[in-house]
């Protein structure tokens, strides 16, 4: 089965998970910026990171998928998918950007990401310095965990990379290729 482990990555999370997973399965891991035709590949691993309601490169990398590939998703932010106001959020998102068959086939993951306030483009620190504000006027006892993570992300660096956590998917890869 020809497979590919597609990444769409900002500031590098996604790109390292992908990276790490290549290593992992023996699958090549490219950017979804690269000028490759995906409609070849039977079996595809997408690796994105979330950016205000989106997962990078995804839209414009499913409209060259084949029609009746596999796809394996997994979604790269700070956001705590164990929460179920996040995970119905996050596949939200996944359903505004893929086709309704290839989203209703698709295997879903959530990973955490990092963030460094320092190192955001000016476009992303303003859209992050302007939910902040908006959460500021929320009274402290009323914010969530991660309203207050995200508050201080502004600050301190955020690391919440974890490459044992690619092991769900790993295995359900071996389980199907």
């Amino acid at each position: 089965m020809q497979s590919i482990i597609i990444y769409g990555s900002q500031y590098g999370a996604a790109q390292s998970y992908a990276e790490a997973l290549s290593q992992s399965v023996g699958i090549q891991a490219v950017s979804s910026r690269a000028n490759e035709t995906w409609a070849n590949y039977e079996a595809v691993i997408y690796i994105g990171s979330l950016y205000g309601g989106k997962v990078k490169g995804l839209r414009q990398t499913a409209k060259h998928l084949a029609k009746d590939c596999r796809l394996w998703l997994a979604t790269v932010g700070l956001a705590d998918a164990t929460i179920t106001a996040n995970q119905t959020a996050i596949k939200a998102a996944l359903q505004k950007q893929l086709p309704p068959a290839l989203y209703q086939q698709a295997a879903i993951f959530h990973l955490r990401g990092q963030l460094d306030y320092q190192r955001l483009q000016r476009r992303h620190k303003i859209m992050l310095t302007l939910w902040a504000h908006s959460i500021q006027k929320t009274p402290a006892e009323q914010r969530s965990p991660e309203d207050q993570a995200m508050l201080a992300a502004l600050h301190t660096p955020v690391n919440l990379l974890d490459i044992a956590a690619l092991q769900p998917l790993i295995t359900a890869l071996q389980g199907a290729l």
